[in-house]
């Protein structure tokens, strides 16, 4: 599974310049003649190649970036094994990762640049969609301990060329390759580093295959479904039994397995993986205390499994502070601050997330669900509308766009939002649904359907059923449930609107106070 491609490099032909089919006394059947030709072809592959996103004379430039700004989209493979795409993203991201470190440097996010993955959309489009003045983009081609990386970067305005470069080396090398590549941005850019930036990454391994298992794990992760977390926790797991001290590796373990969390059958197997994430990620942070992945995740974990609130903001406060344009990082913490009562201040991190990244789509998620909380359903509607553009099948914006609809009295609206009942999440929606439109029989139907598929996982979901129809008492009896499950979807009963009809009453206030969560507001 983690083999790597043997295949040689193919070799590479020198060119020949245009001047020497002018030369008198050359024959058209001379050697010298058909190298110049063969390679004036080659030159226009090359150049057909290079322009063919680079917009005509008519494009539109695009509208001017706040400062200096650059979007990284992802590297072309070129290897002879295309299993080694992995390696192409992951040098994309890792230059993302140290052009973040420039304060004056606005970097696109991931999720937004690799949204054009494998596309041939003009640059100038790329700019107005990233909000970015240049692009860089690149190819690398890997084979054995060889490796050949040729970059560019591109003023979207006009498609011209500002830098460019190409870089062949060993793949123990990669990371001299990146460090100089973005020096090498940052100077084309004129963008001037402050005494404490440093465009080179502290967080390594010197274990490349640790480093290849670890790239690995991210391609996987990306796919956000079950196999794919399942797939990319080997693969970190991997990393991590050839390099225990692999801190970035275990930061990512730990998110990983939260993704995991989300999909487990049954309680044994969400407390297994809850534990493992916890222990990935405080590893992480004693391991570098300088990474901020290991704060976000621990702060995430802290919130969602320890009910530590005060550490959990703690962490997500000091992993800002290394690093405050991670967009994923700004709306954990929004997160947080919705459970904590406080929704103009999470609103705005998940803003700040969704402006970072326009195509994140737990930014928008979240978003749109605090906007249904304090009755904006027209806003919410665009936020949760805009999830569905990026991603169709999210669960949790198909949920919470449905919810908006219920709450604006919507309900046959909700239910094609949601389509036909096989999660937690849409079994909910059409219990709630159903029950507005006075379908008495279906409505129960999909209450114990829910009841009977997801009692173990899902038990919070089913007391927002009974809060919604006005059944206080099965209501508390399921959240007594949630709590002693340690449902990580409790402590939403802070904001969500859905269970409203709780808060009068002195039980709910009690619930509050046993999640540590402040009470009246």
């Amino acid at each position: 599974m983690f083999a790597l491609s043997e295949a040689s490099l193919p070799a590479v032909t020198s060119g020949v310049g245009v001047g020497v089919l002018a030369r008198p006394g050359i024959s058209k059947r001379s050697p010298v003649f058909l190298v110049a030709t063969c390679a004036l072809v080659l030159l226009g592959v090359v150049a057909t190649i290079l322009l063919q996103r680079r917009p005509p004379a008519t494009a539109k430039t695009p509208p001017a970036a706040i400062g200096p700004s650059i979007a990284v989209l992802p590297f072309t493979n070129l290897s002879s094994d295309k299993d080694q795409e992995y390696f192409s993203d992951g040098l994309s991201e890792e230059l993302m990762g140290l052009l973040t470190k420039v304060k004056e440097l606005h970097v696109a996010g991931r999720m937004a640049s690799f949204a054009f993955k494998g596309k041939t959309e003009e640059l100038a489009s790329i700019g107005q969609k990233l909000h970015v003045a240049t692009v860089l983009e690149g190819s690398v081609r890997r084979s054995g301990d060889q490796l050949r990386v040729s970059t560019q970067l591109v003023n979207v305005a006009d498609g011209y060329q500002i830098w460019a470069e190409t870089y062949g080396r060993r793949v123990t090398d990669v990371f001299a390759v990146q460090d100089e590549i973005a020096g090498a941005v940052v100077t084309a850019l004129k963008v001037k580093l402050l005494p404490q930036e440093r465009l080179a990454s502290s967080h390594r391994t010197t274990n490349m295959e640790a480093y290849n298992r670890y790239l690995m794990g991210r391609q996987f992760f990306a796919r956000h479904d079950l196999e794919g977390y399942s797939q990319a926790a080997i693969a970190y797991e991997g990393a991590l039994a050839l390099d225990p001290n692999y801190a970035a590796a275990h930061a990512a373990l730990a998110v990983t397995l939260m993704g995991v969390v989300d999909f487990a059958k049954s309680r044994a197997e969400q407390a297994d993986a809850q534990r493992k994430a916890l222990a990935a990620a405080e590893k992480a942070v004693e391991l570098d205390p300088t990474l901020p992945e290991g704060y976000s995740a621990r702060a995430n974990i802290r919130s969602y499994i320890g009910r530590d609130w005060a550490g959990a903001e703690e962490d997500f406060q000091r992993a800002l502070s290394l690093d405050p344009s991670d967009p994923m990082t700004h709306a954990g913490y929004g997160r947080l601050l919705a459970r904590l009562g406080q929704l103009p201040e999470a609103i705005a991190e998940c803003r700040k997330a969704t402006e970072l990244d326009p195509l994140f789509v737990r930014g928008w998620v979240w978003l749109g669900s605090y906007l249904n909380s304090i009755g904006q359903l027209p806003e919410a509607r665009k936020a949760l509308t805009r999830v569905l553009e990026i991603s169709p099948k999210s669960e949790y914006g198909r949920y919470y766009l449905a919810v908006t609809e219920i709450l604006a009295g919507n309900s046959t609206v909700a239910l094609g939002v949601v389509g036909t009942p096989t999660t937690s999440l849409r079994r909910t929606i059409v219990a709630l649904a159903e029950h507005d439109l006075g379908h008495a029989k279906e409505a129960q139907q999909a209450l114990d359907d829910l009841i009977a598929q997801h009692r173990l996982t899902a038990p919070y979901r089913v007391a927002v059923v009974y809060a919604w129809r006005g059944e206080k008492d099965r209501a508390f009896e399921w959240l007594d449930r949630a709590y002693e499950q340690s449902d990580t979807g409790l402590p939403t009963l802070v904001f969500d609107p859905l269970v409203a009809k709780l808060r009068d009453d002195p039980r709910f206030a009690a619930m509050l106070k046993k999640l540590n969560l402040p009470v009246g507001k």
